[in-house]
């Protein structure tokens, strides 16, 4: 199976776990014995996401992927509709094939959101 035909897997709101919010910027979800850690940290307008299971933020290669990212675009959802003032987010990624996994990620959101992504190839060959 190739990583495009995975992708529309990764997304299914079917997979997205029961999210409970520990105040404004973190939240976390139940993924079997594991946790699903989600926090941004946010300053005028623009909010950086970061993302963790039981705090490790490496690929685990334990068929997660589905119920992680299902879980994290919902609360990337929830966290703007709290937050209107919010018009930027913004994460990085270690390899550049997750980098590509994470723009797909954004652009999925983004859609439902009504908002533009700036894919990571371009951020890279930007001066700024």
């Amino acid at each position: 199976m190739r990583a495009t035909e995975f992708l529309p897997e990764l997304f299914d709101p079917k997979h997205v776990q029961p999210i409970e919010w520990d105040d404004d910027n973190h939240a976390r979800a139940k993924l079997g014995e594991k946790t699903i850690h989600i926090t941004f940290f946010e300053t005028g307008g623009h909010a950086y996401l970061e993302f963790s299971v039981d705090h490790e933020f490496q690929v685990t290669g334990r068929g997660d992927a589905n119920a992680v990212f299902a879980t994290v675009i919902q609360a990337v959802k929830e966290y703007v509709a709290k937050w209107k003032g919010v018009r930027t987010i913004t994460f990085n990624a270690s390899e550049k094939s997750r980098a590509r996994m994470y723009d797909a990620l954004a652009k999925r959101v983004s859609a439902q959101l009504g908002w533009h992504v700036v894919p990571y190839e371009e951020m890279m060959a930007d001066p700024k």
